[in-house]
């Protein structure tokens, strides 16, 4: 058939739910349900993300500045950002997004309580925006952790637990750090304790049960435990060195993480001293 027949014929598959390129992807490309074709609409813009989108332009020209000019240019973006969730209101999970992305230019700027009033207008939104909500409150914790509020980021750790459970990947990484934090303020041993518990209560992330190991590890060595130590090591190692089922292997980013561990590198110098 020639060209121009094809083109002829294209409004009739058009109209016929026929039109697009096989296996082209994307939204309004068609979706095969058995011998039925049919045509998936775009998903709309809403207010929303054209505004987001504004917002992300602006801190995109940022990107090719230096100096006075980026600082500038990072000032125009957070407040951009900000114009944003105020005129989002019917809108509460852009708004979220909005307020989170603002905070986050403000901390990379240092300007600590300019970022503390934008996570916390998206950490409040735990319903509408429950992802970004617990994002909001891990970077409170952190912003008080900064500032050696240890007990106030550890409220705000436990707010990820508390407030948006759902959210685990947030969830073990607030546990985490409240272990760390435990450490910080001399209670070792609960640190420990809290630490080791996030490979058992979110065992979907592997990688920071095997940090965590290490880190407990690591303070065990140096205090003398090194029986321990190598006990706790060696059921790590046992544990994430073997794959999920028969037919997957172990992810590199966890066999490489198993074998970056200081620990190891510690017990094996402890056995050679001997």
């Amino acid at each position: 058939m020639s060209n121009f027949g094809l083109v002829g014929l294209a409004p009739l598959f058009f109209v016929l739910g026929l039109g697009g390129a096989a296996g082209a992807a994307g939204p309004g490309d068609p979706t095969h349900h058995g011998d039925e074709v049919k045509v998936r609409a775009p998903a709309p813009r809403t207010k929303g993300t054209e505004a987001l989108a504004g917002a992300a332009k602006l801190k995109r020209e940022a990107s090719g500045k230096k100096g006075e000019e980026k600082l500038e240019a990072l000032v125009r973006a957070a407040r951009g950002y900000e114009r944003v969730a105020r005129d989002l209101a019917d809108e509460k999970a852009a708004a979220a997004e909005a307020s989170f992305r603002a905070g986050e230019i403000w901390r990379t700027m240092k300007h600590a309580e300019d970022a503390r009033r934008c996570f916390e207008a998206a950490a409040a939104e735990s319903t509408e925006a429950p992802g970004f909500a617990a994002r909001a409150w891990l970077e409170l914790g952190h912003l008080d952790r900064h500032q050696k509020r240890l007990d106030e980021a550890q409220r705000c750790y436990e707010r990820v637990l508390a407030i948006v459970p759902a959210q685990r990947r947030e969830c073990a990484r607030a546990l985490t750090w409240q272990g760390k934090v435990l450490i910080d303020q001399k209670n070792e041993k609960d640190g420990h304790a809290v630490l080791l518990s996030v490979g058992e209560r979110f065992p979907e992330f592997p990688l920071d049960d095997v940090r965590n190991v290490d880190l407990v590890a690591v303070d065990w060595i140096r205090a003398g435990r090194v029986a321990e130590a190598r006990s706790l090591v060696n059921d790590c190692v046992e544990r994430h060195s073997e794959p999920d089922d028969d037919e997957s292997d172990v992810e590199p980013s966890i066999r490489r993480a198993l074998e970056r561990m200081k620990s190891r590198e510690l017990l094996q110098d402890t056995a050679e001293s001997k």
